[in-house]
Parts: structure tokens; C-alpha cells; sequence
């Protein structure tokens, strides 16, 4: 096989990984929706994507725009921060989203939101407050 030959099998198998992964993609979002406070894998995503891990890692990472892991934690404390501006007190958000524990949690929800979660769920109270008036 020349080398024009490979570089060109190579992008046929690369656009389909693409191709499966956007197919994918909502399944994936379910997936991780549903699954949000338990351990997820990558190699449980790419398998709901139906292809290999390492080209899943790859991909996904062109395609979203972060590595697997960091979009997997990124939703988790999107979901958090939800139950917090619900009421939920932080020791329980923290087990229901499947930190190791309180001080893990809080040190991911300040890296990712500045703030630390009992602030920011004091000012979601405050705001829904001044939202009532």
C-alpha cells in the first residue's frame, strides 16, 4: 500500500468516526443525563457511539471541543448547580452526583463557577427572592 493510499484510507476511517459520533451524539447526551451521578467510563460512551475508545477520545475531543472527562464533570456540575438553585443542601448534591465527597465536590464547583457552592446556592435565594417581589 502506497503512502497517498493509507493517508487516504486513514481520513475515510477518521470521517467515519466523525460520522458515528454525530449520530451519536444524542445518545450520548442521554446516556450521560441518565447516568449523571454514577461512574461513567469513556469506554461506555464509546460504545454508545459504536466505535474504539481511543478513536472516540479523539474525536470527541475535535468535535466538542474538551476531552471526554472534563465534558462528563462539566455536565455533572451543570446538573449540581440546577439542585442547588432548587434547595437541595450541598453534602446531598455532592453524593447524589457522584463525588467522592463534600470537599471534592466543592473544590470542582469553585473551579468551574468561582464561587463556592453554599454561596452560590445563597445567591440563587436571593435572586429567586428578589424574582417573587
Amino acid at each position: 500500500m502506497t503512502h497517498l493510499e493509507q493517508e487516504r484510507r486513514t481520513r475515510r476511517r477518521a470521517a467515519a468516526v466523525r460520522a458515528a459520533l454525530e449520530a451519536a451524539r444524542g445518545r450520548i447526551d442521554a446516556h450521560v443525563a441518565a447516568h449523571r451521578a454514577e461512574p461513567l467510563r469513556v469506554a461506555d460512551l464509546a460504545a454508545e457511539a459504536g466505535v474504539s475508545e481511543c478513536h472516540f477520545i479523539r474525536q470527541f475531543r475535535e468535535h466538542v471541543g474538551m476531552p471526554p472527562h472534563a465534558y462528563l464533570t462539566k455536565r455533572r456540575l451543570e446538573h449540581a448547580a440546577e439542585l442547588l438553585r432548587e434547595g437541595v443542601v450541598s453534602s446531598e448534591v455532592a453524593l447524589l452526583m457522584g463525588f467522592a465527597d463534600q470537599a471534592h465536590f466543592g473544590r470542582r464547583f469553585r473551579r468551574a463557577f468561582g464561587i463556592p457552592p453554599g454561596e452560590y446556592q445563597r445567591r440563587a435565594r436571593v435572586a429567586r427572592a428578589m424574582g417573587e417581589r
